[in-house]
């Protein structure tokens, strides 16, 4: 039986490391070649580029109802200014008539009537217009969220709503015109004067003073006692305090000369409709002014305007602009 022999072990050459170090060349991984190559690359070897792609977040089911409820708060804010057009529309139109009444009648002439009339259309004329302005802006908001919510997007809007009190607005009188009406009480002509403050679709109206009887004990201001309150407020708000003015001549007639009525007679035999037909029938080409459609504007101008912002809160004057020259008005208001 031939001798079986054991194969003989092939001595493996060891690699001298950098450190000196003899390492068996069956404990490498890669060969030194490979290592050597890792030192130096090729620089005909192509990198490899590494692609970040952004993905979009889509919204989670909280910020779409949020998204909704948003829309749905627009859309009843947008109904409501609606139904606040047509009120101050036909507040326009009533005051318009009155004032025609006003102005085919001599009697009237610098009449509390007449005077009282062109507050009325002042403020249904700027509560209109400030309605009109907020629908819109609310219009383009709500479109702008209707395009984020196609597109996956969330409008995030701060919550967070101020208010401020506004009390005790003095707007004070120039010294010589002062001096004027105190050396002749009984001007021929009065200056009549109200505020409005306004923030977006808020219009609120001071009560109406005049140079006649509305100056306070210290002579030498209009003092305006109104409590107003401005709600809704964001963070970067703008508050228009305007100051209106009208001149008109002093009233002559009594009340009792002005409407015509005599002590013999009862009120109900001469009443201003039939008063009206009167007229009508000596004037047959005239419009009856109760009929009338036309909007007229206010007399009343505007003599001055300041704006109160987050950082003039703590101002306790404020300088009116645009004040005009011949004005018995100092260009200076505190509140």
């Amino acid at each position: 039986e031939p001798t079986r022999q054991s194969p003989i072990r092939q001595k493996v050459p060891s690699v001298e490391s950098e450190d000196g170090c003899a390492t068996p060349a069956s404990d490498l991984i890669h060969t030194v070649s490979f290592y050597r190559k890792q030192r130096t690359p090729n620089s005909t070897t192509t990198p490899h580029t590494k692609i970040i792609r952004k993905t979009i977040p889509s919204i989670s089911e909280e910020d779409e109802s949020e998204n909704e409820r948003e829309k749905d708060d627009i859309e009843v804010k947008i109904k409501n200014l609606e139904s606040e057009l047509d009120e101050q529309m036909q507040r326009r139109m009533q005051a318009s008539k009155a004032l025609e009444l006003c102005e085919s009648k001599n009697e009237f002439d610098g009449s509390y009537e007449r005077v009282e009339s062109e507050r009325l259309l002042l403020e249904a004329h700027h509560k209109y217009a400030a309605a009109n302005s907020e629908m819109g802006r609310l219009k383009t908001e709500g479109a702008r969220r209707m395009y984020a919510s196609g597109r996956k997007q969330v409008l995030k809007k701060s919550s967070t709503k101020g208010a401020i009190s506004i009390s005790g607005i003095s707007l004070p009188l120039k010294a010589d015109f002062i001096r004027m009406i105190s050396a002749m009480p009984e001007q021929d002509t009065i200056h009549y004067f109200l505020c409005l403050v306004k923030y977006r679709s808020q219009v609120i109206a001071t009560q109406m003073l005049s140079t006649n009887e509305g100056i306070s004990a210290r002579k030498n201001k209009l003092l305006f006692t109104n409590l107003i309150k401005v709600n809704e407020l964001e963070f970067d708000f703008q508050i228009y305090l305007e100051v209106y003015g009208l001149q008109t001549p002093r009233e002559r007639l009594s009340h009792e000369k002005k409407y015509s009525i005599k002590k013999e007679k009862s009120m109900f035999n001469l009443t201003p409709l039939k008063k009206l037909k009167k007229q009508e029938f000596r004037h047959p080409g005239r419009q009856n002014p109760v009929n009338s459609f036309n909007i007229r504007k206010s007399k009343f101008g505007l003599v001055g305007y300041t704006t109160i912002t987050i950082d003039t809160l703590t101002n306790k004057n404020y300088r009116l602009q645009k004040v005009p020259a011949r004005s018995p008005l100092d260009d200076r208001s505190e509140g």
